[in-house]
């Protein structure tokens, strides 16, 4: 798998692409999201 800003400098022209891994974009988005509301919430004072 290369992400691109990761490994992306590790393609060569000889390997087959199948997919341009969206699942793996939307997981990272959903893990992004998810870390960004536990980050909120632990700045949050105790009511």
């Amino acid at each position: 798998m290369f992400v691109v800003g990761v490994n992306v400098n590790e393609y060569t022209n000889d390997l087959d692409i199948v997919s341009n891994g969206s699942c793996t974009t939307k997981w990272l988005a959903l893990l992004a999201l998810w870390l960004f509301a536990l980050a909120t919430l632990a700045k949050k004072p105790n009511a």
